[in-house]
């Protein structure tokens, strides 16, 4: 039940949805800091410019955009990265560069002796802040996302070798107590590890749930995502009482409801 508003006391007001989805977007990325600070650090300082010779064209961009901010989601640096621009530049037949935003070089595909870099860039890479039409296109989806977090960013939810094995052997037990009953399944893993159970043909939850088979334990979080969603939750609420609004639950799948209120004694 929700308090009800007092002399100077706080409003109850419904969460709209582009207030919940900003507060999903800073909060996820200040629970990452929070418990990867140098990834964020790393991210805005190091965020490069890809760039190229002239005459490119945009698929080719897009390609190469798609892969650096991969692997800007997934480092918390960008050291190691001359592998991906050397193998990118190999693949595409282009000089590619990467260097900070005040243009200290990071990565080149070219001789050291190469021609000066362009005055402008191509684009900048920050999975915290994408080109929404260039990341589209390079993902080969159609139209732009208004996403601008990169999907592969998934900070402190990204589950270690440990978890990610645990929780396969639970989905493959799952998939093959399906096949008993029929029903083809497939195990895909998520940006963060998880992996999930899709069904062939589209979920039918009354269907899956007939069988009996133990596919439930794949909906509890591990421990290192208690972790991150208790982050969260602390962050989603801290914003909300900046806002007069009260306390909402996060739960794994990022959807929401109204936290608890507190009993009064006696």
């Amino acid at each position: 039940m929700r308090r009800s508003p007092g002399p100077g006391g706080r409003r109850t007001v419904p969460l709209r949805k582009s207030l919940f989805a900003r507060l999903l977007a800073v909060s996820a990325l200040v629970a990452a800091c929070s418990v990867a600070a140098t990834a964020w650090i790393a991210v805005q300082t190091t965020s490069g410019a890809i760039r190229q010779e002239q005459g490119q064209n945009l698929a080719a961009d897009a390609r190469i955009y798609h892969q650096l901010l991969g692997y800007a989601a997934a480092h918390p640096t960008w050291d190691g990265v001359r592998k991906t621009v050397r193998e990118l530049a190999e693949q595409s037949g282009r000089r590619i560069a990467l260097t900070t935003q005040g243009r200290a070089p990071l990565a080149d595909s070219a001789a050291p002796d190469a021609a000066a870099l362009p005055a402008q860039a191509s684009a900048v890479v920050d999975p915290l802040s994408v080109d929404t039409a260039l990341a589209s296109e390079g993902a080969g989806v159609t139209g732009a996302t208004t996403d601008r977090v990169d999907p592969r960013a998934v900070g402190p939810f990204r589950l270690p070798a440990s978890e990610r094995t645990r929780l396969r052997k639970i989905a493959d037990r799952g998939v093959a107590c399906l096949g008993d009953f029929g029903i083809a399944a497939d195990v895909v893993a998520g940006a963060s590890g998880r992996p999930l159970i899709q069904v062939v043909g589209g979920n039918d939850p009354e269907r899956i749930q007939g069988t009996r088979c133990a596919v439930d334990a794949l909906d509890t979080p591990t421990a290192t995502e208690r972790k991150a969603l208790k982050a969260l939750n602390q962050l989603a609420d801290a914003c909300l009482e900046r806002q007069g609004r009260d306390g909402v639950h996060l739960s794994l799948a990022l959807s929401w409801g109204q936290a608890a209120e507190p009993v009064p004694a006696g």
